[in-house]
């Protein structure tokens, strides 16, 4: 399966309503991978939390540093930036999540993601935590 930024972060931060949901679905996924915009992506996420007090520095770091462990595969942008660029376009869907959508496609997989819009526009190549 491929995994978004905000199902992973929900999983490692283990403080939200979803995260058991999102932590069960990436229990139940054979392997699991991301295009390498989710290091970026996780890196800012669990910063927006620290800033705002919601998690101290040495949990962000801790947070940080179990990235790679749930991620079995990490594939570089290049690889998928033109095919990202032709569904970003073809669907009118912002290119950092096409992507994760790029990556599902040719991996014939689904991106495990919670944003709607995402599900809606690409609803053959993602799937909720709770349908996994």
């Amino acid at each position: 399966m491929i995994v978004d930024t905000v199902v992973l972060v929900h999983t490692l931060l283990a403080r939200t309503p979803e995260a058991d949901l999102c932590a069960t679905a990436l229990r139940r996924a054979e392997s699991i991978s991301a295009p390498e915009l989710v290091l970026s992506e996780a890196l800012s996420a669990v910063w927006q939390w620290a800033r705002a007090g919601r998690i101290s520095r040495a949990t962000a770091r801790s947070i940080l540093a179990d990235v790679p462990e749930v991620l079995q595969t990490i594939i570089p942008v290049r690889e998928l930036w033109i095919d990202a660029l032709d569904l970003a376009i073809e669907r009118d869907h912002t290119p950092y999540d096409t992507l994760f959508v790029a990556l599902a496609a040719r991996e014939d997989d689904r991106v495990i993601t919670l944003d709607r819009r995402m599900l809606a526009k690409f609803p053959e190549w993602t799937v909720r935590p709770g349908d996994v």
